[in-house]
């Protein structure tokens, strides 16, 4: 019986550690600015096209890689996958040339917060 009550006991110390061990009300979260995002980025994407008349049966792509960097307010790809998409919409042959027509696509476009007025 002993053994049960001081079990008991050690179990309802643990509950309330549970519930406030980790709990901290002076948490600050300074807000997320654009210059946080300064840097440069590598990852993938999947593209899936929606069927037109130039291509009723358009390949999804899947993992394209992409590279870019944010930097003074803008972001920038040094080479956008183009070649890929253009190729995914109107079809390997019409893609290639094409692709090879247009040739490398850079693109730097101005990053436009939200909630302000611009």
């Amino acid at each position: 019986m002993k053994s049960f009550k001081i079990a008991a006991l050690a179990a309802a110390c643990a509950t309330g550690l549970f519930f406030c061990a980790c709990n901290d009300d002076n948490d600050t979260k300074k807000p997320l600015t654009i210059a946080d995002l300064n840097g440069s980025y590598t990852g993938t994407f999947d593209f899936t096209p929606s069927p037109s008349d130039i291509n009723p049966d358009p390949s999804v792509e899947k993992e394209i890689p992409v590279t870019f960097e944010v930097k003074n307010g803008s972001v920038f790809f040094p080479e956008f996958p183009a070649a890929t998409l253009i190729k995914a919409l109107v079809g390997e042959e019409a893609g290639e040339q094409l692709a090879a027509t247009i040739g490398k696509i850079t693109y730097e476009a101005p990053i436009v917060d939200a909630e302000s007025d611009q």
